[in-house]
């Protein structure tokens, strides 16, 4: 799922869909990373687990903003709207942009990646005038079935289409 996550990611910034950088690509893969450590508490509600976590944790390498950040990527990632007012004084001009995108990619990724099979094997994006055209490119094994994953994912894409300010168009190709 990080690696869904990076390709999108990166695939929006060069198709100028946002203007982060590489301190707010290293927040997604970290979030990517921890997103599920919640379901060691319990499934259900295990994005808000997660969120707890990783907000009580002492990541090395991350200060207490990026880990607050961090966490609030982990818990959007599978319902809910972005809310920057949760990182309290610690929020700074442009979070709310931050969090629609880097919840928004994360999100998507992890509708793709629902079945954990790795049967979504890239992702390749096109930015047409009327709408972001998400490409799921899937495995040539035979038995791998992506429908779900895609119908879940176009389901999933609202977020990132507030955020980019253009609807998403998930689609399956074969690989």
């Amino acid at each position: 799922m990080a690696r869904l996550s990076l390709q999108i990611f990166d695939a929006l910034g060069e198709d100028g869909l946002h203007d982060l950088g590489d301190a707010e690509r290293e927040l997604l893969w970290a979030a990517c990373m921890l997103h599920d450590i919640g379901v060691t508490v319990g499934y259900d509600d295990h994005h808000r687990h997660s969120h707890y976590l990783i907000e009580s944790s002492r990541l090395p390498g991350f200060d207490p903003r990026e880990l607050e950040l961090i966490a609030l990527i982990a818990r959007w990632h599978r319902k809910g709207d972005p809310d920057p007012s949760e990182l309290g004084d610690l929020e700074r001009k442009g979070d709310a942009d931050r969090l629609m995108v880097l919840c928004g990619v994360i999100r998507l990724a992890e509708q793709l990646e629902r079945s954990r099979d790795q049967s979504v094997v890239r992702v390749e994006l096109e930015d047409r005038d009327s709408c972001v055209l998400v490409r799921a490119v899937t495995s040539s094994d035979p038995g791998s079935d992506t429908s779900v994953a895609i119908w879940s994912a176009q389901q999933g894409s609202d977020v990132l289409a507030a955020a980019i300010d253009k609807p998403v168009e998930v689609v399956g190709a074969e690989g």
